[in-house]
């Protein structure tokens, strides 16, 4: 497969880094002619998307992955709003990898950078809107001109005296002339968006109905446990099986890109047994990093001035020296894994030159392509059917562990599952990458911010494509930017607030550690710089951290509407430091979403407790309440997990974390008390899977310097004696 070319400028704006007006079509077309209808009845599938049984039962394809961000109910809120049912009334189906649903901005079948509700606000109700006015005009055409024009209510057509189910016109809706630019709902008649309604898929994840990757079960079908190099990127020289075959339950063990991978009848049996494997790896490179060099080496970096320009505004003298008028301040971050609740794993099938595939994917449409490579086949002989995810944040995106399922088939001709363990998926994941930022700024006598200067050491996501080409085939994003710096290593660099004299530096250094996206990507980490850096501004400068930002931001732009709103609800004003607690406010743009919080903290002697986060979110138009408030919960537990406790250390080039032992993630008992505000209005809705993430860890940063006078510079946030 030959991957897409996306231009710097079209991700910056799809990404929500330069604008958030730029959407690129949608384009379902016409349903594909090999589709059959279920049993040998009619239906009327207009489109890829949206099918109408015999039964009068709405069916709705969701190329979009669900994990977790909800968009498995709220998409068949939007078929509903424009076909006048109920969204219940709609059944949801993870559809099958198809080139129907590519993402326009990835050109292939991907979830992913929190555009999954931007880039279908509109095809999805224009499918839903089409199929609507072909109904009605089927049963104008069918009942004939009367006083008024027939009108859809929960699944019938009514027309004056008259009802019908909508199925009774599938026949005469199917065999008219295509409609494709029916009107939509105009806002002021919205029914369902911008309501609230819960979610679709809860009851089946509560009866433990929904099925996940690691639910699937085939006949005959063995499973797989691959023992993976302590180092990324050694091979396996030699290996001797003796040990592992002689055990209970072990079929088989074959060697692959990846390890060494034993088949066995349970995925118990399959661990004990690639425990028992000797193996020999070859040492790459990797072998002689460790944290503490590589941080060295990043800050090496800075101090000279390594790296180029990636972004400048005005021009003018250099940064004002004096110390009464100028701050410099240095930031450390470290690698951070995914930790999905449900780790990686694949099930894959390939006899009689076909290849099925049942796998939580972000990409699915990647993983047809990588399957017809490893194969040898056409595409169209790979079939995926995605599952439920039990969490992704990115990590999903890339696709080793699908392309170990197929190659381990490949070899034996049944049915496999590949299962990963806990300690597989924190010591193999594609990492959000450690970096070190240092930020210089200076203002004007009154306290106005004249200049910026941020200069960033790391590695960087997108730098040569690693990711994407390496191992067994096309396993990352399949998509190649063409940029000549990684945007997102810049991203929460540039301020949004008014500075007139700008500037962001990148340097990039790589250990040889896989680098992948993390839930806001770069967002997750330059903006606990930016907004702590700010904080520090706003302190020496000898004004209200809140006031300081409001007064570098025009009163109407989204982060000063947020700031309002946030300390309206925290009542800012009111709370005054004093016990060991104290608030602490940040704000962040990313994604097209304005995002401002307040945390308060508890600090006692080296004990740091969160207790209440108060946050505020203008995403443009928000489809589902619900699930805009929820995502917002999310990604504050999630920041919160990393700000706290995540860091991935690496030792001899190996990482040292294996569970959640060393690698914990917030605990319900660490869980502040969470309050969400929404903003209502605007035409379209903007992204609110990632925005909840970046402003947490800067707002509990800046509240532990109110309550204890400790600036944090590093994360995870720790506490000095």
């Amino acid at each position: 497969m030959k991957p897409s070319r996306i231009p710097r400028r079209e991700f910056l704006a799809l990404s929500g880094s330069a604008t958030a007006g730029l959407v690129l079509p949608i384009s379902w077309g016409q349903v594909r002619a090999s589709e059959k209808p279920l049993g040998d009845q009619p239906f009327f599938q207009p489109n890829a998307i949206l099918r109408l049984d015999h039964d009068n039962q709405f069916h709705l394809y969701l190329g979009w992955a669900e994990m977790g961000q909800g968009i498995y109910s709220d998409m068949a809120l939007l078929a509903a709003e424009e076909l006048r049912l109920e969204p219940e009334q709609i059944k949801v189906h993870l559809a099958d990898a198809d080139p129907a649903f590519n993402h326009p901005m990835f050109r292939v079948q991907v979830t992913g950078y929190s555009t999954s509700m931007k880039m279908s606000f509109l095809p999805v109700r224009q499918a839903a809107a089409n199929m609507a006015h072909s109904i009605l005009r089927a049963a104008e055409n069918t009942w004939g001109a009367q006083g008024s024009a027939p009108v859809l209510e929960k699944g019938f057509v009514i027309q004056g005296d008259q009802r019908a189910a909508c199925a009774d016109f599938i026949s005469a809706a199917a065999s008219g002339p295509a409609i494709t630019d029916a009107p939509l709902t105009p806002p002021e008649n919205f029914r369902l968006i911008g309501q609230e309604f819960p979610r679709l898929d809860a009851a089946a994840k509560v009866n433990g109905s929904a099925e996940f990757g690691l639910d699937v079960h085939l006949p005959n079908m063995l499973r797989s446990a691959v023992r993976r190099p302590p180092v990324h990127g050694a091979k396996a020289l030699s290996f001797d099986a003796d040990a592992a075959l002689a055990l209970p339950g072990v079929h088989r063990v074959v060697d692959i890109f990846s390890g060494v991978a034993v088949l066995a009848d349970s995925h118990w049996h399959a661990q004990r047994a690639a425990a028992a494997l000797q193996v020999t790896w070859s040492e790459p490179s990797l072998s002689s990093q460790s944290s503490r060099q590589f941080e060295d080496d990043l800050k090496r970096a800075l101090d000279e001035g390594a790296g180029s320009i990636f972004f400048q505004t005005g021009s003018g003298p250099e940064l004002v020296d004096s110390a009464q008028r100028s701050h410099e301040a240095h930031y450390t971050l470290p690698y951070l894994a995914h930790a999905t609740m449900e780790p990686m794993n694949c099930t894959a099938w390939f006899r009689e030159g076909h290849c099925e595939i049942w796998v939580p994917t972000q990409a699915p449409g990647l993983v047809r392509s990588l399957a017809a490579k490893l194969c040898g086949i056409e595409e169209s002989s790979v079939t995926v059917h995605t599952t439920f995810l039990g969490g992704a944040f990115g990590r999903r995106g890339y696709q080793d562990f699908a392309a170990e399922a197929v190659a381990i088939t490949l070899q034996t001709g049944r049915a496999v599952q590949v299962a990963w363990t806990r300690e597989d998926d924190l010591r193999h994941d594609y990492y959000r990458p450690a970096s070190q930022v240092r930020l210089h700024a200076s203002w004007s006598p009154d306290g106005r911010l004249e200049r910026w200067h941020a200069d960033r050491s790391g590695p960087d996501v997108m730098a040569d494509g690693r990711a994407i080409t390496q191992g067994a085939g096309m396993l990352g994003m399949g998509t190649q930017f063409e940029y000549e710096k990684d945007p997102s290593s810049a991203e929460g660099l540039i301020p949004e607030y008014a500075v007139a004299l700008q500037r962001v530096r990148l340097a990039h250094l790589d250990s040889g550690l896989p680098i992948g996206f993390w839930r806001s990507v770069g967002h997750s980490s330059n903006a606990f710089c930016k907004e702590s850096f700010i904080d520090e501004l706003a302190h020496l400068t000898q004004q209200d951290p809140l006031a300081f930002r409001l007064r570098h931001l025009a009163p109407e732009a989204g982060l000063a509407r947020v700031l309002r709103a946030v300390a309206k609800m925290a009542r800012w004003q009111d709370q005054k430091p004093g016990g060991g607690r104290a608030l602490g406010v940040a704000a962040h743009e990313s994604f097209g979403s304005a995002v401002a919080q307040i945390a308060e903290v508890e600090v006692k002697g080296t004990q740091l407790r969160v207790t209440r986060v108060w946050c505020a979110v203008d995403c443009g138009l928000a489809v589902n309440l619900d699930s805009v408030r929820a995502q917002m919960e999310s990604g504050i537990i999630f920041g919160l997990s990393a700000a706290l406790h995540g860091e991935i250390t690496l030792q001899d080039g190996a990482v040292a974390q294996s569970n959640f032992h060393d690698y914990p993630v917030l605990r319900i008992t660490e869980c502040p008390e969470i309050h969400v505000d929404v903003a209502t209005g605007g035409e379209m809705p903007s992204g609110v899977g990632e925005p909840g993430v970046p402003p947490i860890a800067p707002a509990v940063a800046n509240a532990v310097f109110r309550a204890c006078g400790q600036r944090l510079r590093r994360l995870p946030l720790q506490l000095s004696v």
